[in-house]
């Protein structure tokens, strides 16, 4: 079993040093500007307004870290702003320190306010992106076949997957998130196919991660507010089926990029406000007397099925 605690404890400790390195620095600066002439740099050159900007900053992101300190893997946000402040800082000091305007003298100023805390924030970030994966096979290996059959799996109708699939072949769609443009797409599919689908007695059902109430209004432009459906806000039937939460590559990788672009150009498919987890990968299972006959696993978010390969099943 992964020890969360103890890896929560190791993030706390980090961003309260650097908290509290930040404040106490940005309020020494703030206090007595002229420190920095005889601490680290020279300042006779730049303005002391400027150091008192930089301080105000300091100490706003040194409240944020101290903040993200309580919950680090919740407020991870927090800490990829610290990181990408630093980065902002370090690349405009390189590039005036090559145009003249700032010395080698600022190079200390550099390193022990801005190069060496972004070692632990890229750990803290490698870690909080490490542990959600990590977690997410313990929650696969949790809700397995064997503990959660599909007899637990309720949908709108009252019956449940176990059920369905006893009557004819039901095809598990299994959405992103509703903002995400490849879940539009998917829905837009799932209605130029589902006339076809239906006529070779597969039932849909559409798989979702919010409540019933919030999906009608997203199906209905699409006409599929009648299908039946699985409301799973936990993603518990998500990881029933082994669906992982996706990766960087899956999610912002050169293809999804590629795609995102071509639908807004050729589709005018955008993307929109997230109702769901964002990081949740779909898929379609097509299932009969409760088994899996066909599947269809995403290796992309931006991956599309071949809906010819559910119409052919037969039993």
């Amino acid at each position: 079993m992964l020890d969360f605690t103890q890896l929560k404890q190791r993030l706390n400790a980090m961003l309260f040093i650097a908290a509290a390195y930040f404040v106490l620095w940005g309020l020494v600066v703030l206090i007595f500007p002229h420190s920095l002439h005889s601490i680290l740099i020279e300042t006779a050159s730049v303005s002391l307004i400027f150091w008192d900007l930089i301080a105000v900053f300091t100490i706003t992101l040194g409240i944020g870290l101290l903040i993200a300190a309580f919950d680090p893997f919740r407020n991870w946000l927090i800490m990829f702003v610290n990181l990408l402040f630093h980065l902002a800082i370090i690349g405009g000091f390189l590039v005036g320190l090559s145009k003249g305007y700032f010395s080698s003298t600022f190079l200390p100023f550099l390193f022990f306010n801005h190069m060496i805390w972004m070692i632990p924030l890229i750990a803290g970030m490698i870690t909080v992106y490490n542990r959600s994966f990590r977690a997410d096979k313990v929650l696969i290996n949790t809700f397995n076949e064997e503990d959660y059959p599909l007899e637990l799996f309720e949908t709108v109708s009252g019956k449940n997957l176990q059920e369905l699939s006893e009557e004819e072949p039901v095809l598990l769609v299994f959405l992103r998130h509703f903002g995400c443009p490849f879940c539009q797409e998917t829905l837009i599919s799932v209605q130029e196919n589902r006339e076809k689908l239906e006529e070779k007695g597969t039932k849909i059902v559409l798989v979702y991660m919010v409540n019933e109430k919030i999906a009608y209004d997203y199906l209905t432009r699409y006409g599929l507010q009648d299908l039946e459906q699985l409301g799973d806000p936990e993603s518990i039937a998500y990881k029933r089926f082994a669906l992982n939460r996706g990766n960087l590559i899956q999610l912002l990788g050169p293809k999804v990029i590629f795609r995102w672009i071509w639908l807004g150009l050729k589709k005018r498919i955008f993307f929109t406000k997230v109702e769901g987890d964002i990081y949740q990968m779909p898929g379609f299972f097509l299932i009969r007397k409760g088994k899996v006959v066909r599947s269809f696993v995403h290796k992309t978010s931006a991956d599309q099925p071949d809906y010819s390969r559910f119409m052919e099943y037969q039993e």
